[in-house]
């Protein structure tokens, strides 16, 4: 410790006033006197320190580190030898040292007190409490931003406690025998640093290069992250800057494409060339850290200078990012040993939900599980969900948006000209989509429309619309030379209808069915929905009285009666069609042999 002195009680020596960083060393000094020539030995020396009101920025060693050195002074009425910690005499051994809160203590052994006593010369005691800074009682810099009521990321300067008058000082008091005098009361100064982020919509997806935080970014999709800083460097920070980091921490779901790293001089607008920093990923831990080298650092950030610097690089949201998590960003500045934090980006994959439904025509009658007989009508009903990725909330436009439905067309027959699509009011937009069927596929997209690509000045033209639904479903579309759909669609859910004809029946086959939702190249499915198939299988007999056993193939005498049975099909329970609208059977005579006695009756077989 190069312990310091202030005789004319200035506050304005050693660290006094000076703008410390978060966890950097520093110390505590309470300088005393005994004068020489004293009659009698002293009864009690005593040295406190008090630092409560510097409390919320220092925090002290254990009472062990504290040390008491002792020197012969030129004054027995101020302090007068500097750097004592270094020249005097270590005489901690002598004194009994307690910390209590924000107070330390030290006394004098009763055996030591008589060597006071008649002096020749005066002698200076100095308390060294050793210490370090911690920001808002260990809350760092993000607390004293917010304590302060700046911003997440800006710069703070203070010498008082952030949104108070109160300052960052240190009191402490000499006793001899019951004679209290005080110390003065110097302060010292805390320095956060701007460490600032954003992320940017990038040129290449046909983004404006604005910001996009909090907004939706699609998997696959890239984005640029810029961490700024331009710190005005207090002329007075107590330790010269003389290692300066950058680490980036990002997300797991982003794959960083590390060719793009590259740092700006904001003050000349130039790169800064590649010699003057070194880089290190670590892909497991998901970061990077870029130091800048000794020579760019003494050049550029000391202390009283204003570097301004950038650092850009860019990275693809991964294919296989959740829905249900955020892809975050933050970075983290390191001057000397110090880590100050940025403000935290983060981007959201799309939040899309598509579902499915089986009814009749009636949307309100649910069928999905119900059997389905020979001919009976099935209305898929599919959900295309752009509820969430509206407008406002997206990083980037949507491209492509629509349903690719593969029925089971062994079974099915689609009605491809009673496709509807239906907004959330419920009005008719059939005429904003393309509509396809080839080889058993519904395919439903909306239409394209011209757009205008900010990062090229081009607009792409939005006719003629795509011929082949299928190679335009699969696609990989390109954001700077394919055509957008109309983004006045987007904001909202909505249904997509199928009309269905059982046109084939295999008894106890089941019919199932599930949609794929297109966006951008994602693929969402959709819930399953399905319709067990029974067939229609009525019964014929001959008998000659009821109840006899068949007589079919045997002869019947001329002019006997006898009785045709017809057993109908046993309808099942559960079927998508509860309501039976007619029922009848058809029996076509052979009027050349037989003659109808106009007799007929029908019996139920169960209840």
């Amino acid at each position: 410790w190069a312990a310091v002195i202030d005789p004319d009680e200035t506050n304005a020596t050693g660290a006094d006033q000076n703008r410390f960083l978060d966890g950097e060393r520093v110390a505590s000094v309470v300088n005393g006197v005994i004068p020489a020539n004293l009659i009698e030995a002293p009864t009690a020396f005593e040295l406190t320190d008090d630092w409560a009101k510097a409390d919320y920025i220092f925090d002290a060693d254990d009472a062990k580190n504290v040390r008491l050195y002792m020197a012969d002074a030129q004054s027995d009425r101020a302090s007068s030898v500097y750097d004592i910690a270094n020249k005097g005499q270590d005489v901690t051994d002598q004194v009994e040292i307690t910390i209590e809160g924000t107070k330390a203590h030290m006394r004098m052994k009763e055996e030591f007190l008589k060597g006071l006593k008649g002096l020749k010369s005066a002698r200076q005691y100095s308390l060294v409490i050793p210490g370090k800074i911690n920001f808002a009682n260990g809350g760092g810099a993000e607390q004293v931003r917010k304590d302060a009521g700046r911003e997440p990321g800006a710069e703070v300067d203070f010498c008082t406690v952030p949104g108070t008058d109160a300052k960052l000082t240190n009191a402490g008091s000499q006793t001899v025998n019951g004679h209290r005098v005080p110390t003065n009361e110097p302060w010292i100064c805390g320095y956060v640093p701007p460490v600032v982020k954003d992320v940017v919509s990038e040129a290449s997806q046909g983004g404006e290069q604005e910001s996009v935080d909090g907004k939706v970014v699609f998997p696959g999709q890239r984005v640029e992250y810029q961490l700024t800083t331009q710190p005005k460097l207090p002329g007075n920070l107590a330790y010269q800057v003389e290692r300066v980091a950058v680490t980036d921490s990002y997300d797991e779901h982003l794959v960083p494409d590390k060719q793009t790293l590259e740092v700006t001089d904001l003050s000349t607008g130039k790169s800064v060339s590649k010699k003057q920093y070194a880089i290190q990923w670590d892909d497991e831990a998901h970061m990077f850290t870029l130091t800048f080298a000794d020579a760019y650092v003494a050049a550029n950030w000391r202390n009283g200078q204003n570097p301004r610097i950038m650092v850009r690089f860019e990275g693809t949201v991964s294919e296989d990012a959740p829905a249900d998590t955020q892809v975050d960003n933050q970075w983290m500045l390191t001057l000397n040993n110090t880590i100050t934090p940025s403000n935290k980006v983060f981007n959201v994959p799309p939040d899309i939900t598509p579902d499915k439904q089986d009814t009749q025509k009636d949307p309100s009658v649910d069928i999905d599980g119900k059997t389905a007989l020979l001919g009976d009508r099935i209305y898929y009903r599919i959900g295309l969900d752009l509820k969430n990725v509206g407008q406002d909330n997206l990083a980037y436009r949507v491209q492509r948006a629509g349903i690719v439905d593969d029925y089971d067309d062994e079974y099915l027959t689609a009605d491809e000209h009673g496709v509807e699509v239906l907004d959330e009011a419920g009005k008719d937009v059939t005429d904003r989509f393309n509509v396809q069927f080839a080889d058993g596929v519904a395919y439903v997209f909306a239409r394209t429309v011209d757009t205008e690509i900010a990062a090229t000045g081009e607009t792409l033209k939005g006719d003629p619309q795509p011929e082949d639904l299928k190679e335009y479903a699969d696609r990989k579309l390109d954001p700077l030379k394919d055509a957008y759909i109309d983004q006045a669609l987007l904001g909202q859910k909505y249904q997509v209808v199928l009309p269905m004809t059982v046109t084939k029946v295999t008894d106890g086959y089941t019919v199932v069915n599930k949609a794929t939702q297109v966006t951008n190249d994602r693929r969402d499915e959709t819930n399953v929905v399905s319709n067990p198939l029974k067939e229609i299988n009525p019964s014929k007999d001959v008998v000659v009285n009821m109840g006899d056993k068949s007589a079919n193939g045997k002869s019947i005498y001329l002019n006997s009666t006898f009785l045709y049975q017809l057993d109908s099909s046993i309808l099942p329970a559960d079927r998508a069609y509860q309501q039976v609208s007619d029922w009848k059977i058809v029996d076509k005579l052979d009027t050349a042999h037989d003659r109808y006695t106009g007799q007929w009756a029908v019996y139920a077989t169960r209840d």
